[in-house]
């Protein structure tokens, strides 16, 4: 390289990926390289196409020491709004992670609030990937009940990104594991996966915990169609009847697969609860058009020609929501419906009739 670097090389050239041979060599662990290339005159402040100058790539101590002689910015942002030392936390990085704590970089830098890539004002705590950086972050004074934008904590980040030793280590650090979002929503909320439902209620999650429309987390797999998840916080104390404040649904209400209705079913959910609107769970599923998710009921014993508050019956729900398939369903396995009609019809033939109310 130096051969190249005394006969004219451009020092500063860049590949496809924007990358400039110091931050190659950064890349490659290759500090002799490093060295040689500062001293040849290379831009320490060079950045590939998505704004990471070498310090991103930086491994270890030596590397980071040499390249803040030559007055490298420790705390510059990437295109995605990264700092040298969130990317360092992200990338498991312990040692890098220290070097730069050492040279002065605030533990809790936040990461730019951005729509468009769906960033939050996360910290490093927030996208560190093991729990020795947790801990090294933690006892540099990062504040670990820290706040996105959408109030959520490092442990829910965690729970959502599917983490466990970070999940361990914070929680083993003092971490409140009922901690709330701008929704009122626990980190319990997020898990997507049943060992972590098992794992925070285990640990002391509150199971039956309301956010501010009253649903439980329980309410939240149901929706998603999660019975693993359902069939564990069920076993774990969820209430399988609680009622939403402000709907007045149920878990059963919001359930969209058979495998979720059965699980609630066979722990003593109620098939005719009703919602603030008078409608059971066959009638909800019916007005939002899931066919499947209403013959799943009717299967199970839920009464067809029950009607709302409004007095609408389920086949009066499908076709005020034009969901024609569902209608045709209900009119070919349950004549009896097209017998009755309630105000939306009666209002729609008035119209009809006279053009006018």
């Amino acid at each position: 390289m130096e051969v190249l670097l005394v006969h004219g090389a451009d020092q500063d050239s860049r590949n496809g990926q924007g990358n400039s041979p110091l931050i190659l060599a950064a890349s490659d662990k290759r500090t002799d390289s490093v060295e040689l290339l500062l001293r040849y005159g290379a831009r320490v402040k060079v950045v590939n196409n998505k704004g990471e100058a070498a310090i991103f790539h930086a491994a270890g101590r030596d590397m980071i020491d040499l390249l803040d002689r030559y007055g490298v910015d420790l705390n510059s942002f990437s295109n995605e709004g990264l700092t040298p030392l969130i990317n360092h936390a992200w990338k498991r990085r312990l040692h890098s992670l220290e070097a730069l704590l050492d040279h002065g970089v605030p533990v809790d830098q936040i990461r730019p609030s951005n729509q468009v890539l769906a960033t939050e004002g996360e910290t490093a705590l927030f996208l560190c990937r093991s729990a020795q950086c947790v801990k090294l972050l933690i006892d540099r004074g990062a504040h670990i009940h820290h706040r996105d934008a959408a109030g959520r904590t490092a442990l829910a980040h965690h729970v959502q990104g599917q983490r466990a030793s970070p999940l361990k280590a914070l929680l083993d650090s003092g971490a409140s594991i009922d901690a709330t979002d701008r929704r009122g929503r626990t980190a319990l909320f997020t898990a997507s996966e049943e060992q972590y439902v098992e794992f925070l209620i285990r640990r002391g999650a509150c199971v039956n915990h309301q956010d501010e429309d009253g649903w439980t987390a329980l309410m939240e797999f149901s929706s998603w169609g999660r019975a693993d998840c359902v069939a564990t916080a069920v076993k774990l104390g969820a209430s399988v009847n609680h009622i939403s404040w402000r709907d007045g649904n149920t878990a059963l209400c919001v359930a969209q697969t058979s495998e979720v209705i059965d699980v609630l079913l066979s722990h003593g959910a109620d098939i005719e609860q009703r919602n603030k609107q008078g409608c059971t769970p066959l009638l909800i599923a019916t007005s939002r058009g899931d066919w499947q998710t209403m013959s799943a009921f009717r299967e199970r014993g839920s009464k067809v020609d029950v009607v709302s508050y409004h007095g609408e019956n389920a086949l009066q729900l499908a076709k005020r929501n034009e969901h024609e398939y569902t209608a045709k369903i209900l009119e070919r396995d349950c004549p009896e419906l097209r017998q009755s009609l309630g105000p939306y019809e009666i209002v729609h033939s008035y119209r009809m009739t006279f053009g006018c109310l």
